[in-house]
């Protein structure tokens, strides 16, 4: 049966039941949602790398002057390929990669960005300027930085050391040495233009 509207199977079941009372469960449309499914954590975060990636390497490209459609090569971290592989297919198609290669050194002629932890390139056949790209590592390195005050000044502080719970010490641990892997990594990119 072909539908004509979106509509239809909700007219079809409203009329279904006024034409005399009906039972409960019976439907002509039955259907329940699976309640007790859940995602795993790492399917969750591939998502969000998936979805963060798509986005900022989008931004890139009209921050370069490239147009949506212009094919690129990309070249991600091969520590991470495992955790990578997985939603290249999708990350390919939404942002026209040409090829996914997986890369521990820069290649030539590279646009570098920093996405997470992540020391991401990608090369195109379009002329690339790398003033901006310069300025905004600059950027992200002023604001890490400032960042790393920020929480070095908390951890240095005796009384939040000594009256804060042992997770939320733990966690500015990691947000330091987070900022300080990040910083690594905007240095490196920045060296290599």
């Amino acid at each position: 049966m072909k539908l004509l509207h979106p509509f239809m199977p909700f007219v079809t079941e409203e009329i279904y039941h006024h034409i005399r009372e009906r039972a409960a469960g019976d439907d002509l449309i039955a259907g329940s949602i699976n309640t007790e499914l859940t995602a795993a954590a790492t399917d969750i975060e591939k998502g969000d790398w998936l979805k963060n990636l798509i986005t900022l390497i989008r931004d890139i490209k009209v921050k370069q002057g490239l147009k949506p459609k212009d094919e690129i090569t990309l070249f991600l971290p091969a520590e991470y390929e495992q955790h990578l592989r997985s939603i290249s297919a999708v990350l390919g198609r939404l942002i026209f990669a040409r090829e996914i290669r997986y890369a521990s050194q820069a290649p030539e002629n590279a646009i570098a960005f920093v996405y997470d932890k992540f020391q991401c390139y990608f090369t195109t056949e379009k002329a690339i300027d790398h003033t901006q790209q310069k300025e905004q590592m600059l950027k992200d390195m002023a604001y890490l930085k400032g960042f790393l005050l920020s929480v070095e000044k908390k951890l240095g502080n005796e009384k939040f050391v000594q009256n804060a719970k042992p997770e939320i010490i733990e966690n500015e641990v990691k947000k330091k040495n987070d900022a300080l892997q990040k910083l690594k990594v905007i240095e490196e990119s920045i060296n290599l233009l």
